[in-house]
């Protein structure tokens, strides 16, 4: 994740994308105008596109929280639009639901405001997931997990918890393997 995506490296920003099939590779976005052919990704033998845009007077081209997107062009000729499969932030415009991505490097890092807990001598893992912890014949919620199934973990002595099927998914009775996106 450090070396994928669109990243703050040192000197610049190291764009580094794996697309076998896309034949090209650009950057665009509010930084350049939206200009599709202006930062041109260079393809090496096992297909990942690489572009390293070194900082100009000391700043990064692409500002924080500014829009970035890919264009792939593939061997057909057909151009596929696409948020950065790295991309460290997503924002859902709420007027049209649409993911935008942004490139992530705000000028103060994040400081953490709590410790790091300390690390237990071994890993107790409870896989779970959100929407199947209910007794209730629903779609259980990231509340009711956390004001109902987190104390039972807890209580029962795990230490880890993994969770099923994040990303969406229409048959519930799969627990997340059959994605929908």
């Amino acid at each position: 994740y450090k070396r994928r995506g669109v990243v703050p490296v040192e000197g610049g920003i190291l764009v580094k994308e794996w697309a076998p099939n896309a034949v090209e590779m650009h950057l665009f976005g509010e930084f350049n105008n939206w200009n599709e052919t202006s930062h041109k990704c260079k393809k090496d033998a096992f297909g990942v596109h690489e572009l390293f845009l070194p900082d100009i007077d000391g700043k990064p081209q692409i500002p924080h929280n500014t829009k970035v997107k890919l264009i792939l062009t593939l061997p057909t000729g057909a151009k596929v639009y696409r948020i950065p499969p790295w991309i460290r932030y997503v924002f859902q415009d709420p007027g049209t639901n649409a993911g935008e991505g942004r490139f992530w490097n705000p000028p103060e890092p994040y400081v953490f405001k709590h410790p790091t807990p300390p690390r237990p001598d071994r890993l107790r893992i409870y896989e779970s997931h959100v929407g199947m912890a209910s007794e209730k014949p629903e779609v259980a919620t990231y509340k009711n997990f956390k004001d109902h199934v987190l104390p039972q973990v807890k209580d029962l002595g795990y230490n880890v918890v993994q969770l099923m099927a994040i990303m969406e998914h229409s048959y519930y009775a799969s627990l997340g393997y059959q994605v929908t996106n």
